[in-house]
C-alpha cells in the first residue's frame, strides 16, 4: 500500500494487540495510546526525518470528563524530606519512579524499559475494577530532557474521554541540527503547506476528505524535493510559516464543541482581529508516521 494520508481513528490510536511491544508505560499485550501536551514534545518523542510523511492528530478533553492520572514530577530538594524515616522512603520511592520514567532507552533494547512498564501496567490494568483505577500516566518527556510532557492513556477508554479534533498530513523537508530542547519548535521543518481533516464520523470510525485531497496530497509530495528546496521568507511573527490547507469533508457538519475548540480571538498589534487555533491544557498531540 502507498504512503498516503489516514482515513481511519484506527490508524491515530495504539497499535493492534499482536503488533503491541513492551515501551514505556506498556508490557505485551496492552494497548496503551502515547501522546504529548504540546506540539514540540511530540516531535521530539517520533523525530520525523527527511522525507517521511507524518500525520499530526490533536484531541480535545470533552466536557465534564476527567481522567485520574499518576503524575511523574521531580521532587525538588528538601531538608524536610530527611526529617522523619517516612518521608525519606517516600522520596526515595518517588526519586525512584522519576528515574525509570526518565531512563534513556536505545530502541534497539526495548527491555529496558521493564521497570516503569511493569509499574505503569500495574497501575493502568488493576484486575479490580474501581472509579479510582488510574486510567493515565502523565511523565516527563524524555528527548526533550524534561522540557515537556506526554501522556500514556488506555486506549480503549481514551475516546470516552477525548473528542477528536483534526488529524493533519505534513511533508517533512529538513531537520534542524542541535535543536534546542527549551524551544517549542518542532524538531524539523517541513513543506510549506500541509492539509487537515476535522471530518470525523465516531459512528464508523471514518475520516474523510475533500475530493480533491488525492491531487493536494500529490502536489505536497512533489515539493519534497531536496534538488528544489523551498526559500523561506520571513513575514514577521504574526505571518505562519505554514499554510494548512481545509481538506475536510464539505458536507460535514462542525460540531459545537469542535468550533470552540479550533478559533480563538485575539488582537494584533495594529489593533485587527486574528483567529488563531487554541491549544489549552485539556489538548493532547500524537505525532504518527504514514
Amino acid at each position: 500500500m502507498p504512503v498516503s494520508y489516514f482515513t481511519t481513528i484506527d490508524d491515530l490510536l495504539a497499535p493492534p494487540l499482536h503488533l503491541v511491544k513492551v515501551n514505556r508505560c506498556n508490557i505485551e499485550n496492552e494497548q496503551v495510546l502515547y501522546c504529548s501536551l504540546d506540539e514540540a514534545s511530540a516531535y521530539w518523542e517520533t523525530k520525523p526525518k527527511y522525507g517521511d510523511i507524518i500525520t499530526v492528530s490533536r484531541f480535545v478533553l470533552k466536557d465534564g470528563a476527567n481522567s485520574i492520572c499518576s503524575v511523574i514530577v521531580p521532587e525538588p530538594f528538601s531538608t524536610e524530606n530527611f526529617s522523619n524515616p517516612l518521608r525519606l522512603v517516600y522520596s526515595l520511592i518517588r526519586e525512584f519512579f522519576v528515574d525509570v520514567f526518565t531512563l534513556k532507552v536505545d530502541r534497539s533494547r526495548p527491555r529496558d524499559y521493564i521497570f516503569s512498564a511493569m509499574i505503569t501496567s500495574e497501575q493502568l490494568f488493576y484486575p479490580i475494577q474501581s472509579v479510582d483505577n488510574i486510567e493515565a500516566i502523565i511523565y516527563p518527556s524524555v528527548q526533550r530532557s524534561g522540557f515537556g510532557d506526554n501522556i500514556a492513556i488506555r486506549n480503549d477508554i481514551f475516546l470516552q474521554k477525548y473528542n477528536f479534533v483534526s488529524a493533519e498530513t505534513r511533508f517533512i523537508l529538513e531537520e534542524y541540527p542541535d535543536h534546542d530542547p527549551k524551544s517549542n519548535e518542532p524538531t524539523t521543518d517541513q513543506v510549506m503547506a500541509s492539509f487537515y481533516s476535522y471530518s470525523y464520523n465516531p459512528e464508523t470510525g471514518k475520516i474523510s476528505y475533500n475530493f480533491k485531497v488525492d491531487e493536494i496530497f500529490g502536489l505536497f509530495k512533489t515539493f519534497q524535493n531536496p534538488e528544489n528546496p523551498q526559500t523561506r521568507i520571513d513575514n514577521g511573527p504574526s505571518i505562519p510559516k505554514n499554510i494548512a490547507f481545509n481538506m475536510s469533508d464539505p458536507e460535514f457538519v462542525i460540531p459545537e464543541y469542535m468550533d470552540e475548540f479550533r478559533h480563538k480571538s485575539t488582537v494584533r498589534e495594529d489593533g485587527t482581529e486574528a483567529n488563531e487555533d487554541a491549544e489549552s491544557i485539556n489538548t493532547v498531540i500524537g505525532v504518527v508516521g504514514n
